[in-house]
């Protein structure tokens, strides 16, 4: 999974084929914007980078074409 580290989001944001993946179960919903994409919240029960394992880690499930503009373009799958 390629991430975008950003130290200002306080929760993990994946795009929904992703989230299917891991099999996330959306609890709530936002809309940050009138008009703009709805954003799920969900969790996933642990993450492992390297030697690193996070459990209990809240999820926002959100289109990554959209992150991708801020990307710089870059193939990312999740920040």
């Amino acid at each position: 999974l390629k991430l975008l580290l950003d130290t200002s989001v306080p929760d993990l944001v994946i795009d929904p084929a992703r989230a299917r993946k891991l099999l996330v179960v959306p609890s709530s919903q936002m809309q940050l914007m009138e008009g703009g994409p709805v954003i799920a919240g969900g969790q996933v029960d642990s993450i492992q980078l390297d030697t690193l394992t996070l459990s209990n880690v809240p999820v926002d499930i959100y289109p990554m074409e959209v992150v991708a503009d801020v990307a710089a373009g870059r193939d990312i799958q999740g920040v």
